[in-house]
């Protein structure tokens, strides 16, 4: 009986270990064109990965990107409309097992944000999600969910960086610095 115990708990443990212990052993930065295809389809810009990406589950699921930097409109002033020394996401293990994504903790560490409006009225912020989907993966002609996941977020943080708004229409500029 011992053995038959024995033969049964080893492989659980052993199939344990390797999920928690292997994504530390994935070499993340390889996936940095896929993450980027990923932002410019469902956003419509261009975006960058300038430094590393980490992963870990253990102690909570944990994402890292340095270097992160997503384009601004074409005729911007500012050519990056985002970029980030570092983002960092934790979510709660839990509730992926009922498709929903908890997001614990969000944080941009030094972001550099910059909003235009141009002299046609064209805003940064106006992106056109609907439009990426479409031109994107996915079919909504199935009847299915654009988006399988419940998506919650309970705590957002910034540390440092800046934001700036410039409307060329109205001849105004603002800067808010040490976010």
């Amino acid at each position: 009986m011992k053995k038959i115990v024995i033969a049964l708990v080893v492989p659980v443990v052993l199939l344990v270990g390797a999920v928690l212990v292997g994504p530390s052993f994935i070499d993340w930065n390889s996936y940095k064109g896929q993450i980027v295809a990923a932002i410019r389809d469902n956003t419509g810009r261009d975006a960058s990965i300038d430094g590393n990406i980490a992963f870990s589950i253990l102690p909570k699921p944990a994402l890292s990107i340095t270097g992160l930097r997503i384009a601004n409109f074409e005729g911007a002033q500012t050519a990056d409309m985002v970029r980030l020394q570092e983002l960092r996401v934790r979510v709660s293990i839990g509730p992926l097992l009922e498709r929903r994504i908890v997001v614990e903790q969000l944080e941009l560490v030094e972001p550099v944000i910059a909003f235009e409006v141009a002299e046609d009225g064209k805003a940064s912020w106006d992106i056109d999600i609907a439009a990426a989907a479409e031109s994107g993966a996915g079919s909504a002609e199935s009847g299915a969910s654009e988006t399988p996941f419940d998506i919650s977020l309970a705590d957002v943080r910034v540390n440092g960086g800046f934001l700036s708004f410039e409307d060329r229409r109205a001849g105004m500029s603002e800067r808010v610095e040490q976010l």
